[in-house]
């Protein structure tokens, strides 16, 4: 069998040297077995399909469509044999080589076609996630263009850092290689529903877009330049013949450039409806202003093409046992963000909690916490996922093992997913939360289907402490990495406790039992 081709049999286990091939949609995975052997490799590959009658000894191929690329690919002759000489094998050039990357920004149109492991494509996946959502979430809240720019370069930073071609970066290839396969990496993961793919589709657009106006210009240009486009420059000659009307029809200021290109009308039908561009027999002429927009449109539909391609051929992906549970996790994560417990959550660094002072710091607890209190002070008995949970929150905020199992209706989960809008809204005003437009924000958060449960909390947050964040961001008290959205209980705590805390937490002036109060000279 040859090393670089692949069956659609969940497992082979006669592939030579301990290959192990696994299929995934149109286009498969190659799970390598390495040394040592706990570690695998996955590789994305073309797909080759073993016909259902021939033998495993000699099987009959044959070919199917590239992965996910608009563009297909010729058949091959089924009774043509891939057999390469052995005295020109080890002068062959490697079917799955590594890729380069020659501009920052990616178009996506090539699928990866190199080795990672298992970890690497989960992980990273995970870090795109992140800020996919991190952007979700900027659209949610209404911030401006301005502010989403401010609000995510240090996350794109953190989780998904690409550097230009001028910063000379060591880690330039390994962050756009990083890149490159988390997009793909995603796109298997969210094209199993159209709500998936829209969702993606819009995210990612809006994340090229960003990355596209903060790019260097002269980069910028080559980017452009290197990509397929069917555009024409247009000529001097026709600049001068049509001068007068390309000025009004865009709106050429007299300091803009004057420089414009030619477009079939139908690739621009945003600047045909707002009458920016002049039409002359079947092709629009846009100023070069725009071209960022062209391009981005552009973009927008080869992933919408690509996405629906990847739907088709998903059902594929249930043969592999390996990579169907992490494509699943990603997809319902893009749903509600997964959040696991870290020590950095904590406040024991800052203050001791016991269990006598819950109550005082019940006020910092987020919804589903204050309903867990609540119900245990009421009932002294909470049921078993719901003492499960509480414990694993107190014991994250910084109580001791012994203290944090609660002494004592089953109320654990989340309100805002598991909670009637009416009665999410009930229980808000129950613990003091009562601004109309907050609620009306909240219930359509929750409501007709929608499932931004993690936004929903956020809002009420930001309202509780909304003095205290515009002090921070004013005074520029804390990092941005800091002010993202939270996604876990404990982080909620922590962020409310040192907010309500903010001059005494710098001053060290904090207590025991929590808070103390601000001394005064006698």
């Amino acid at each position: 069998m040859n090393d670089s081709r692949c069956t659609s049999a969940a497992l082979l286990p006669e592939a030579s040297k301990g290959g192990l091939y696994l299929s995934a949609s149109h286009r498969v995975f190659r799970v390598q077995r390495a040394s040592p052997p706990s570690r695998c490799d996955v590789t994305f590959i073309d797909c080759f399909h073993w016909s259902s009658g021939a033998s495993k000894k000699h099987p009959t191929r044959r070919y199917h469509n590239t992965m996910l690329a608009a563009t297909s690919a010729p058949r091959l002759d089924p009774k043509r044999r891939n057999v390469l000489d052995s005295r020109k094998r080890q002068f062959a050039k490697p079917a799955f080589a590594e890729q380069t990357y020659p501009h920052r920004l990616n178009f996506y149109n090539v699928p990866p076609t190199g080795d990672i492991s298992l970890e690497e494509f989960e992980e990273w996946g995970i870090a795109r996630l992140k800020v996919l959502g991190e952007l979700e979430a900027c659209h949610f809240r209404n911030r401006s263009p301005a502010e989403t720019e401010e609000y995510m370069k240090p996350v794109i930073d953190k989780h998904l850092r690409l550097s230009s071609n001028m910063s000379r970066s060591s880690d330039m290839e390994m962050e756009r290689k990083r890149d490159h396969y988390s997009h793909w990496t995603l796109r298997l993961a969210f094209s199993g529903t159209k709500d998936l793919r829209e969702r993606f589709a819009r995210l990612e657009t809006q994340l090229f877009k960003l990355r596209l106006q903060q790019d260097d210009t002269r980069e910028r240009k080559e980017f452009i330049e290197s990509l397929p486009m069917a555009w024409e420059v247009v000529g001097e000659d026709e600049k001068r013949m049509y001068m007068d009307e390309l000025k009004a029809a865009t709106r050429c200021g007299r300091d803009d450039e004057e420089a414009w290109f030619k477009v079939d009308w139908e690739k621009v039908p945003e600047l045909v409806e707002r009458r920016q561009v002049l039409l002359k027999r079947g092709s629009a002429f846009v100023h070069v202003r725009e071209q960022m927009s062209i391009v981005t449109n552009e973009f927008a539909r080869n992933l919408e093409t690509g996405l629906e391609l990847a739907a088709r051929f998903l059902p594929r992906m249930d043969e592999d046992n390996r990579l169907a549970p992490i494509l699943h996790h990603l997809s319902q994560s893009f749903v509600a963000p997964d959040a696991g417990y870290s020590e950095a959550s904590s406040i024991g660094d800052i203050s001791t909690p016991t269990a006598a002072s819950i109550d005082g710091l019940s006020q910092h607890f987020p919804l589903c916490m204050q309903n867990l209190h609540k119900t245990l002070r009421a009932n002294n008995h909470l049921k078993h996922f719901g003492r499960l949970q509480y414990t694993l929150f107190l014991k994250g905020i910084g109580l001791s093992l012994q203290e944090s199992p609660p002494s004592g209706g089953q109320t654990h989960g989340c309100p805002y997913r598991t909670y009637s809008p009416d009665n999410l809204i009930g229980l808000l005003q129950s613990v003091g939360v009562n601004d109309r437009t907050l609620l009306r924000d909240v219930r359509d958060d929750v409501s007709n289907g929608k499932t931004r449960y993690h936004i929903a909390c956020n809002r009420v947050f930001e309202h509780a402490h909304k003095a205290q964040l515009k002090k921070v961001k004013d005074e520029n008290l804390w990092p941005a990495s800091e002010l993202d959205t939270i996604l876990h209980p404990n982080t909620y705590f922590k962020r409310s406790f040192l907010l309500k805390n903010l001059g005494k937490v710098q001053s060290g002036d904090i207590g025991v039992d929590g808070p103390t109060q601000m001394k005064t000279d006698d």
